[in-house]
This record gives C-alpha cells, sequence and structure tokens, in this order.
C-alpha cells in the first residue's frame, strides 16, 4: 500500500513514521516548517503546493496529522487556525483521491461528562477556536467518506528537529532546573505515550469495518498535577517545584473539567489495547537510555 504521512516530522508522524514496516508499504512522509531526513516537503495552507504534490504522488491512504496544537496560539490566532485545520484539510481532500485517515483532538468535547465516547455527537462543542476548527475539519472529512482518530494527550520524546516540548518533557526540563511548574488540579485527561498512537493508527491503516470514528487515550484519568507527579517519581525528580493549582476563569472558558476519551469502541472494533500511564512512562524512559 501507498501511505502518504502528512505532517510526518510532528511527535505523533516521526513515531507513526518510524514505527510503521517500511517493508510492507511504500510510505511518503512529508515536513512544512522543520525538515528531517527522508521527507518531502508539503505546504498544506498553499494551493499550489498541493496541486504539485497530489500530480508527483498517487497514494493509497493518506494519514494526516498536521496541526497546531496548542490551544493559546490557536485562541490568539483564529486565522492561522483556520487555514491550517480547516482550509488545509479541505485541500488535501479536493486534490487527492485517497482513503483518508484526518487526526484530531479530546478538545472537540466542551461538556459535563467525564469521559466522551467515539458516538457522542452531542457534546461535541468546544469553547476553543482549536476545537471549533478541529470540529469544522473532521465534518468536512467524514463528508468525504474518510475516517477520524481523535488523540487524548500524547506523551513523547521530542527528536532534534522538533521546537515543542512534549508535556512531560516540560515538566523533566523544569524540575531539572528548580523552575516552579503550576499543574490544574481540576483538568481530567487519559494520557498516552505515542508509541501506544502508532500502534493504534497501524491497526486503523488495517481496518477494514464500517466505524468511522475512533479513540486512542491511555488507561488511566488524572490531572494534570497527577500526571505531573507521575513524571517526577518515574523519571526521579524533585516533585516539590510542582505546585497544584485550579483553571483561572479565563482558562474555564474554552476547556471544561474534563477532555477524556473513552476509547472501550475503538478497543473492540481494532482489537487495540491502552496502556497504563506507568507503562507509557517508563517505555518513554528505555527510549532515553543509551544503548549498552
Amino acid at each position: 500500500m501507498k501511505i502518504l504521512i502528512v505532517g510526518a516530522n510532528s511527535h505523533i508522524g516521526a513515531r507513526i513514521y518510524s514505527q510503521m514496516d517500511h517493508s510492507k508499504h511504500a510510505i511518503i512522509g512529508t515536513y512544512c516548517q522543520h525538515p528531517a531526513d527522508d521527507l518531502s516537503h508539503l505546504d498544506i495552507t498553499n494551493e499550489n503546493s498541493v496541486r504539485d504534490f497530489s500530480k508527483k504522488y498517487n497514494p493509497d491512504l493518506i494519514i494526516h496529522l498536521s496541526a497546531i496544537t496548542s490551544t493559546d496560539f490557536c485562541q490568539e490566532n483564529p486565522k492561522i487556525a483556520r487555514e491550517i485545520h480547516v482550509e488545509g484539510t479541505k485541500r488535501l481532500l479536493s486534490h487527492f483521491d485517497s482513503r483518508f485517515i484526518f487526526s484530531s483532538t479530546n478538545v472537540v468535547f466542551y461538556g459535563p461528562n467525564t469521559s466522551y465516547y467515539e458516538d457522542d455527537f452531542s457534546n461535541r462543542n468546544p469553547r476553543s477556536v482549536y476545537g471549533k476548527t478541529k470540529v469544522e475539519a473532521e465534518d468536512a472529512v467524514l463528508e468525504n467518506g474518510g475516517t477520524v482518530v481523535r488523540f487524548d494527550l500524547v506523551l513523547s520524546n521530542s527528536k532534534p528537529y522538533q521546537p515543542q516540548q512534549a508535556f512531560n518533557e516540560m515538566v523533566i526540563s523544569k524540575l531539572r532546573k528548580g523552575d516552579t511548574i503550576n499543574l490544574w488540579t481540576d483538568y481530567l485527561i487519559k494520557p498516552l505515550s505515542n508509541f501506544s498512537v502508532a500502534e493504534g493508527v497501524e491497526k486503523l491503516v488495517d481496518y477494514k469495518g464500517k466505524r468511522r470514528i475512533f479513540h486512542l487515550a491511555g488507561k488511566n484519568q488524572v490531572s494534570s498535577e497527577q500526571l505531573g507527579l507521575m513524571v517526577a517519581q518515574i523519571f526521579g525528580l524533585d516533585s516539590s517545584f510542582i505546585k497544584p493549582i485550579p483553571r483561572t476563569p479565563k482558562d474555564l472558558e474554552t476547556r471544561p473539567s474534563s477532555v477524556s476519551l473513552s476509547t472501550s469502541l475503538t478497543e473492540r472494533d481494532l482489537q487495540w489495547k491502552p496502556r497504563s500511564l506507568n507503562e507509557s512512562l517508563l517505555e518513554l524512559k528505555k527510549e532515553l537510555q543509551p544503548v549498552s
């Protein structure tokens, strides 16, 4: 199968690109701003770039991972967020006649639940620009017969060409410097490693069933503060620099108390199992250890 991974230089994309079986599939990966070995340039905000790329490559499957994942940046730059999430996705859909997998986010939900199911459309009413643009892109993908896979908070180890730190890396970096970290006590998530994400996406590539929306999340629901404390414990760092705080009124405007994803239907249909938070963090710690 010919597979195009758009955004293969991202935390998730790089893991999927490296973990997939290149002897089984012909895999093409792309980057936009941060070059990486073996990847081709593609700017989904540029019509000519997408058109030219589509003339050169004819994939059987597109895995679209390009996104701005910072809720605050999207809130401050709504035009950029829309151009990448909505218009960029529509350009890919219009220029490629391929099976399409779109990566989305737990932030599309805003409601009273502590966890949200794959088929929950009643609570898919985000308050943030990030969530709203992802919902609009989801709708475009589903209307075109594509597949949506939503991720909870993804933990990873950065590559040299990735400027943005994952949550676990931010905690480790600050604790090693002795900097105070303010972490929410009232915001619930189900973190998972990018290893686990890649396994789920690999199963989705081979999926032949009718389900169109999938969730990938960890086994354990924790607050941001609890996650920070767990990172400190696993990596042997001083957790006294972690300061528990509630969300501010401004945070409450765009973030509900929980955006945790239920994975029950995904587990059933993909035969995929979520890892515990402890397993995910140990997996990432092992990756950082030098090979003897």
